[in-house]
């Protein structure tokens, strides 16, 4: 390799790939980035290798690193940092070596079609490497069926959703966080996020539909080590992990949004209204800035077979993975995984109830990030303190199949359970 110091910028990197088709989500690029051996000779902290990327064309880029290698700094020093930013709206990610192995060696994703890579070193760091052979850049996808013959669904801000990107970086489901211990999301075992990246505060897309990312404060990388799902068909299909902290706040997604789903079980009233949320793709009948961006809408509840709910809700490619909610209660009490209702009003969409005992049993038996936490169980509903609520969020979580909302072990939920949660809460929780 050809040693680089500091000053040596190399020029724009043009990709040429010619107009993306419309009918492709995204699309990986070839790409040409060797940074050599980048180290600073300076006296002070500088940027010891820069360089453009660019896709015309591309609404929005992510960047695959085949080898990158931040040297360590000097005793005493900063770490090197690899710092992106978008030419277009600024958006800024600053990655210290342990961030690119939690983020499987890609980057964030960026808006437009240009990104600048940078290595920041102190003077006397060992000298860093980088290698980018392709680029992911992306575009838009086809619609899918919904209930009736129009989309109802509004355009909605609820914190506690998000949308999800997989590794090959196909935009095809939404996310959302959970109230467990650890504040870990859920979302539909199809999508494939092992490796991928959760988005939250989902900005519109553009007036012609392009889709918007983003800001990098607000993507996070998934800890695959956490993540336990299903991918078995209806009724049987879910994912559960955690995300590691974003790299440039520090936070958790939990942390930044600062709240989460309390969950629930299947409704027995038959007049329950069941609400979805999500990151659905649109047609031309709803606005272009609709498109990906988060929406809502509600509908009758249908009913349970087994562990497959059924409800008439609108829903589009992209819902896969939304929250299935009681509308009256607040309560999250399924996972959106697959369509069924029919332009002309009849069928129904259907989601994976909380109550699969292969879920059970993965919020029994966390991992990765998910198992690094404390937890009071006597606080069900979160509040931080012991009051009536909890004692009705451990009636619904008995309902739903919760183990431990058993709490005097005696194989049925009594007022003995109650008491033995004020004794817990008492004596300072697990």
């Amino acid at each position: 390799m050809n040693a680089r110091v500091v000053g040596c910028v190399l020029g724009t990197l043009v990709i040429s790939s010619g107009v993306l088709a419309q009918s492709t989500s995204s699309r990986f690029v070839a790409a040409s980035v060797e940074s050599g051996l980048a180290f600073n000779a300076t006296n002070e902290r500088a940027v010891v290798f820069s360089d453009i990327v660019m896709v015309p064309n591309a609404h929005w880029l992510r960047l695959d690193f085949d080898t990158a290698q931040l040297g360590a700094a000097p005793v005493g020093g900063e770490p090197t940092m690899l710092r992106i930013t978008s030419l277009q709206d600024g958006g800024q990610i600053r990655m210290q070596a342990h961030h690119l192995e939690q983020w499987g060696y890609r980057s964030p994703y960026f808006n437009g079609d240009t990104v600048k890579i940078e290595i920041v070193a102190d003077a006397g760091a060992d000298p860093s490497f980088l290698s980018v052979s392709q680029v992911l850049a992306g575009q838009f996808e086809t619609i899918d069926t919904i209930c009736g013959s129009t989309d109802d669904r509004q355009l909605s801000n609820d914190p506690r959703v998000g949308r999800g990107w997989t590794a090959g970086g196909s935009a095809n489901c939404t996310l959302w966080l959970i109230n467990d211990c650890a504040k870990c999301l859920l979302a539909a075992g199809h999508c494939g996020f092992s490796n991928g990246q959760a988005h939250f505060n989902i900005p519109l897309s553009t007036s012609s539909g392009q889709v918007v990312m983003s800001a990098p404060d607000d993507q996070y990388a998934v800890d695959t080590s956490s993540g336990q799902g299903i991918n078995g068909g209806v009724g049987n299909d879910f994912y559960y992990f955690g995300c590691f902290p974003n790299p440039n706040t520090g936070l958790t997604p939990y942390e930044a949004q600062g709240d989460a789903f309390v969950l629930g079980p299947p409704p027995t009233d038959p007049n329950t209204t069941i609400r979805v949320t999500g990151c659905g793709i649109t047609d031309s009948t709803v606005p272009a800035t609709y498109y990906r961006a988060q929406k809502t809408h509600t509908g009758p509840w249908v009913g349970i077979n087994g562990t497959q709910l059924q409800y008439q809700v609108d829903t589009t490619s992209g819902n896969s993975g939304s929250p299935v909610i009681n509308d009256n209660t607040g309560e999250a009490i399924g996972i959106h995984t697959h369509g069924g209702c029919t332009s002309g009003g009849s069928g129904a969409n259907s989601g994976t109830s909380l109550t699969l005992p292969a879920l059970q049993n993965a919020f029994a038996n966390p991992q990765g990030v998910c198992a690094q936490a404390t937890c009071c169980y006597a606080d069900c509903d979160g509040s931080g303190s012991l009051n009536v609520f909890d004692y009705i969020c451990f009636g619904n979580e008995y309902a739903a199949g919760t183990s431990y909302a058993d709490c005097d072990g005696s194989g049925g939920l009594n007022v003995f359970d109650y008491i033995c949660f004020g004794n817990e809460y008492a004596a300072g929780c697990p």
